[in-house]
């Protein structure tokens, strides 16, 4: 596979976003659903999955000092702007703001859970004029409708959309690579192929700076650094890390009308990965070009990993999903051995696989913070000698077995996630006495 399919693949996974996505999603579905009533709209009824309610139920609306999916849908429901993918609340206005809040309070919006949802990723809205009805349904995947029915009869169908997208070719071969030869195509990046990766710190940076300036959110960028100013904190490298991310975080899910860099499909994923790696490419004066190629590695870790777990976990697919590419980008970055930097993987997921999600919500940023400065703190450890053993718990010895690993446990222990860790022990237990 040649580097520049994978190229394309972090072009293509990273975009821009306002928001919480799944807030986004909802806001879309409703703008699009709306569009096919062709009159007033008098009430409309928003169905979600489980996971869908849970990641929009207490984020902020971008723009709004305000949380509710009520808002969300309510301002996708009077937008003109149904052709904007996931970035209608960057066009939301205060005339929009009122006429949403009015729909809101009138009562015109009527949120369920459906349990069980057909997927995970699910919104089906229903929506009534005086002489029609129109239902659609969004499944899978950003905001792409899979159904269409205007009274009762089908007026588009995606066939396309009915099942998640197949991988593209660097996509599936992704997931066949050891670490070792995502390094070895990471290394072999023309540095200024790599440039626009530079955005992405760009972006998220400037968000931390209006978190911090704002004190949007839960504020914990500000908070954490009037404990450095009370000398309770020490201002290292460390703590650097978790203001700057936590920052963006408290920007991004406090209603701060300013994009973020996501990566696959997550705002979340793409400050956690590009912050960290900027910082200490920074404190340890690392140079640009092996900067951009420690970028390069976290992001497609981040994108190895994310393929492998499922849409919503039972934990924080953040947290896991780009630690372990920020651990191992960072040891890389510092000049590590192939152990170091596996080690560094290793001690990431040792650290944060377990770590829940219970639905966006300003709240995040404690995890996303935490989840930065243990990324870094593991980087470090693996290269100074400290590296959780592969025989330990969920972890192997490489990143490919133990993303297998996660991804069982992730799949397979949300009903009894003692029986599935023993089942995971025991199979090591079988792959050594068969060695």
């Amino acid at each position: 596979m040649l580097g520049k399919e994978y190229l394309a693949l972090l072009r293509r996974e990273l975009r821009p976003a306002v928001g919480c996505a799944a807030t986004a999603a909802i806001a879309m579905a409703a703008a699009r659903t709306k569009r096919f009533l062709n009159e007033p709209l008098l009430s409309m009824d928003v169905a979600l999955s489980s996971s869908m309610y849970k990641n929009a139920f207490a984020v902020t609306v971008p723009g709004t000092s305000e949380t509710g999916i009520e808002l969300a849908a309510a301002l996708g429901a009077v937008s003109d702007r149904d052709d904007q993918d996931l970035g209608l609340f960057d066009h939301i206005d205060p005339a929009d703001l009122k006429r949403a809040k009015g729909l809101r309070d009138e009562g015109g919006i009527r949120v369920t859970v459906v349990d069980p949802a057909p997927h995970a990723y699910y919104i089906h809205i229903l929506v009534r004029g005086e002489n029609n009805t129109v239902e659609t349904w969004t499944e899978h995947h950003d905001a792409r409708m899979t159904r269409v029915e205007l009274n009762g009869e089908m007026v588009q169908e995606s066939p396309d959309c009915a099942e998640p997208q197949e991988l593209s070719e660097a996509s599936t071969a992704l997931l066949s690579l050891e670490l070792a030869d995502l390094i070895q195509i990471v290394e072999h990046f023309p540095e200024e192929e790599l440039n626009f990766l530079l955005e992405s710190v760009r972006m998220n940076r400037s968000m931390a700076e209006k978190g911090m300036e704002y004190r949007a959110g839960l504020g914990l960028g500000h908070g954490l650094k009037d404990l450095v100013d009370l000398k309770i904190l020490s201002d290292d490298l460390i703590t650097q890390v978790r203001i700057q991310v936590a920052s963006a975080c408290d920007g991004r899910l406090g209603g701060l009308k300013q994009p973020v860099m996501g990566m696959t499909d997550s705002g979340n994923q793409g400050i956690l990965v590009a912050l960290p790696i900027a910082a200490v490419a920074q404190n340890k004066k690392i140079s640009q070009e092996r900067m951009l190629k420690g970028l390069a590695l976290g992001y497609l870790i981040t994108i190895y990993m994310k393929q492998q777990i499922e849409w919503f976990p039972l934990v924080c697919g953040t947290a896991i999903s780009a630690g372990i590419g920020v651990s191992a980008a960072i040891a890389w970055m510092m000049g590590g051995s192939i152990e170091q930097i596996e080690g560094a993987a290793r001690n990431a997921t040792a650290n944060l696989a377990s770590m829940l999600c219970d639905g966006a919500k300003g709240g995040c940023a404690l995890k996303l913070a935490a989840s930065a400065s243990e990324s870094v703190l593991a980087a470090f450890l693996a290269l100074d000698g400290t590296i959780v053993n592969a025989d330990e718990g969920i972890v192997a010895a490489g990143l490919k077995e133990t993303t297998r690993k996660v991804a069982y446990f992730y799949k397979h222990g949300k009903e009894n996630p003692d029986q599935t860790i023993l089942e995971i022990l025991q199979s090591k237990h079988l792959a050594c006495t068969m060695e």
